[in-house]
């Protein structure tokens, strides 16, 4: 009995293949294993609660779901925020039109009107974001962006706080 399932599965193993047939197996799997890599290299999967940090930043999702990083550009132009820093002051600030390559805002502090630019008009993940007072400041408070969404943005200071942006 095992001599006759010896037999079976030697001729099983020996199937003829034609030439057009090996060169689709062939490319059928070259696409497999490509496919393979990209999953490993780029196919992220979040994880149950919902966050994954990778690279020092935070990003959001549903858990389970396939995740690529995503840098989107939100520009903030024209647009007006709620400055919340570490030490839990309230601001509002406003950012203009672009000038020449710089965005100016006011903020309103405490009753007190700040003015400035900033050294960007797009904000994107990993981005240095800098307020100065005029073109000429060398003490710019440049801040780091390290979590955006369409009305929120998360920046670490020069002195690693996080200050939000809220719409």
């Amino acid at each position: 009995m095992n001599k006759k399932i010896h037999i079976r599965a030697y001729s099983a193993m020996s199937i003829k293949f034609t030439k057009r047939e090996k060169f689709m197996l062939i490319g059928l799997l070259a696409v497999l294993i490509g496919y393979g890599w990209y999953q490993t290299a780029y196919g992220l999967i979040m994880p149950s609660n919902g966050t994954m940090t990778i690279d020092g930043i935070k990003y959001h999702g549903q858990p389970g779901i396939n995740f690529t990083p995503d840098y989107k550009v939100l520009s903030i132009e024209n647009s007006t925020w709620y400055m919340i820093n570490s030490t839990g002051s309230l601001s509002k600030i406003h950012f203009g039109v672009q000038d020449n390559g710089m965005v100016p805002y006011t903020r309103l502090l405490n009753g007190n009107l700040h003015r400035g630019l900033t050294s960007t008009t797009e904000v994107t993940l990993n981005l240095y974001f800098g307020l100065g007072k005029n073109r000429l400041d060398t003490s710019c408070n440049f801040m780091k962006n390290i979590e955006s969404y369409s009305d929120h943005l998360v920046f670490l200071d020069g002195h690693h706080n996080t200050i939000h942006l809220v719409r």
